[in-house]
């Protein structure tokens, strides 16, 4: 007995030792990301005016190049922002600021913001949303939705359609669903999208590969859930994947 009281003793200090240590890691690797980002959203901030100002100097000059450079940098604006909201959100950080506001010019702008993508694709973005004021932080619902358009997009088929619907549940609750002609998200790994830097491996379809940082699910997870609320993904049936979430028409006591 005393043998197995031992061991068990030793056993519990090296669980806890590397306990200690995993979570030491694991801030290194939070502070390591909220470090790098903010070095490179300077630069990216920097080229993106100089863009601006190259493009109102000389209108017609060679247009097309300056907007791959805008649609680039907005790009790993995005991904720069997305790392820091992931550093906060791991270390407690997101406070939201939550004001009335229309959830329909909320989509609508984010919306907005994929024009040069959407016209790329030749896809239709048919929104269909209510007028009904509602109170959430307008910033981080705004980047809720450019996550989950961002994905529509990249997995829609060229000519593909995107529908986007938002509705009032029994006064409480409001739902957005966006919905794309995509692959659809394999069964098995339906529970796991929104955990952070989960990326979807399946070698019979190589789209789900392209260009995802792992994390945009689940700051959209995280943000959701820091309304109150709740979000999930669905297949439709014949093909593409249908990501819903519900948050409180008013804030929680």
């Amino acid at each position: 007995i005393k043998d197995s009281t031992r061991d068990l003793s030793l056993t519990k200090d090296r669980l806890e030792k590397a306990n200690r240590e995993l979570e030491a890691l694991n801030k290194a690797k939070t502070a390591f990301f909220s470090d790098i980002s903010h070095e490179l959203r300077t630069p990216l901030t920097a080229i993106k005016g100089a863009a601006d100002i190259i493009s109102r100097k000389y209108p017609g000059e060679s247009p097309q190049y300056l907007d791959i450079i805008k649609r680039n940098v907005d790009h790993l604006t995005k991904l720069v922002v997305d790392f820091l909201d992931f550093s906060k959100i791991e270390d407690g950080q997101i406070e939201l600021e939550l004001r009335e506001g229309s959830l329909r010019e909320t989509i609508e702008a984010a919306i907005k913001s994929f024009e040069s993508e959407v016209s790329a694709k030749s896809l239709t973005i048919m929104p269909d949303c209510s007028e009904t004021k509602s109170f959430f932080d307008l910033t981080r619902i705004f980047q809720v939705m450019t996550n989950l358009i961002t994905n529509a997009i990249r997995f829609s088929p060229d000519g593909g359609v995107i529908r986007i619907t938002e509705e009032v549940l029994d006064g409480k609750m409001i739902r957005v669903k966006v919905e794309d002609q995509g692959p659809g998200i394999p069964e098995k790994h339906q529970d796991e999208i929104f955990n952070k830097f989960y990326r979807v491996k399946d070698a019979g379809n190589a789209s789900f590969q392209k260009g995802s940082s792992g994390i945009g699910l689940s700051i959209c997870k995280s943000l959701v859930e820091a309304h109150g609320g709740r979000i999930w993904m669905e297949n439709i049936a014949g093909s593409g994947a249908k990501f819903v979430f519900d948050i409180p028409m008013r804030p929680i006591p």
